[in-house]
């Protein structure tokens, strides 16, 4: 009876079930985009790491992410590589640099990752494929998704890095993030001549290979045990913790876009208090009828929350379309790593039911002090 009188309700007023729909509807894309901008944030932080193979990850203690990594010195390597379950222990190099468009002249902040191009520190074939072209002087690889300001990125370009003439060998896919819009790899002897002959003894990471089913948390809490103050040692879980805090609590991008996800679940919050308040006062004259036939304020509490229930779930649909259609022109207009999964699909539709249900109970205060008489009344 309840569901049967909540649905019919709904559909008796095809126009304003249809303008309500579309409000909430609104809404909870509205919370889509913002969780799902939030969420490329702590994506694109993460997703060169997650290429790069390690178990451990000796950094300096001012590291605070790829663009900022402070230095340690090579020995420590050395040192942790000494550990009997350690496989291996390998070095590799970030900086920034000026890219200098071919086109316009315009210069450019690019991401530089050096390497030795003996060690296999990519899981990626194509990089591991591009190990020999590497080695030549002054050849660097850039990744696809170099946003298309950078100008001509195609085989064969000639431009300049920083103070030297680079030719482009070929192209990878991994992402660059917020902080740069381009990045690169090269040799670790062309990143040394790149950064004006910067000395390979000073390592910005350091990838630690443990021995097959070696314990990730007893080796780093050894290695910690061994090496100097002057390196941090990480497991992948706490360097992912410490990019995900710097990139939400540290920069702009990470509070304005966690900010918003706030102010979407309000606006939704607020929209959904007036298009259930408007379908109550208009509703009134009916809920007093049930009223005088003896139906008490429990049953009509179930109907209006089935109301919105239903109203929810209609609009979810349409939410989900326009959050996809919204996600592809961001990674189009922005190349940014937006995506839906089923885990965010998921939450937005609980959190989109809780909202509504909690909203709906707001809103019936009104119906309950209604008295039947006063409603004729008027």
């Amino acid at each position: 009876m309840k569901l049967l009188l909540a649905w019919l309700s709904l559909a008796h007023h095809k126009t304003r079930t249809l303008a309500a729909v579309a409000g909430i509807a609104f809404c909870i894309s509205l919370v889509f985009l913002q969780l799902g901008l939030y969420a490329s944030v702590m994506r694109s932080a993460l997703q060169i790491h997650e290429k790069l193979d390690y178990d451990l990850l000796l950094v300096s203690p001012d590291y605070l992410n790829l663009a900022r990594t402070g230095w340690f010195p090579r020995q420590r390597l050395q040192q942790a590589a000494a550990l009997p379950g350690v496989a291996s222990a390998l070095p590799f190099y970030t900086g920034a640099r000026q890219w200098r468009n071919p086109e316009t002249r315009r210069h450019l902040r690019l991401l530089v990752m050096g390497f030795n191009t003996r060690d296999h520190v990519f899981n990626l074939p194509e990089i591991d494929a591009a190990r020999q072209e590497l080695e030549r002087p002054d050849v660097v690889f850039i990744d696809r998704r170099t946003r298309p300001e950078f100008g001509s990125q195609a085989r064969g370009t000639v431009t300049e890095i920083g103070p030297r003439q680079v030719t482009v060998a070929g192209q990878y896919t991994i992402g660059t993030g917020f902080d740069f819009y381009g990045a690169a790899i090269v040799s670790d002897v062309n990143f040394s001549r790149l950064f004006e002959g910067i000395s390979l003894d000073k390592v910005n990471l350091g990838l630690i290979r443990l021995n097959r089913d070696a314990d990730p948390e007893a080796w780093a809490e050894a290695l910690r045990r061994a090496l100097p103050a002057d390196v941090r040692v990480l497991t992948r879980a706490q360097l992912t913790a410490l990019e995900q805090q710097y990139w939400a609590q540290e920069t702009p991008a990470g509070m304005v876009f966690g900010l918003g996800v706030v102010l979407a679940v309000v606006v939704g919050v607020v929209i959904l208090y007036q298009v259930l308040t408007t379908d109550i006062t208009k509703h009134l004259p009916e809920y007093a009828t049930l009223k005088a036939l003896g139906y008490r304020d429990r049953f009509l509490r179930y109907v209006v929350l089935l109301k919105v229930l239903f109203l929810v779930l209609l609009a979810y649909l349409p939410a989900l379309g326009l959050a996809l259609v919204l996600y592809a022109l961001i990674r189009e207009a922005a190349n940014l790593p937006v995506d839906m999964n089923v885990e965010r699909a998921g939450a937005v539709l609980a959190l989109s039911v809780l909202m509504a249900s909690g909203t709906g109970l707001s809103c019936l205060r009104r119906l309950r002090s209604a008295d039947p008489a006063d409603l004729f009344g008027r």
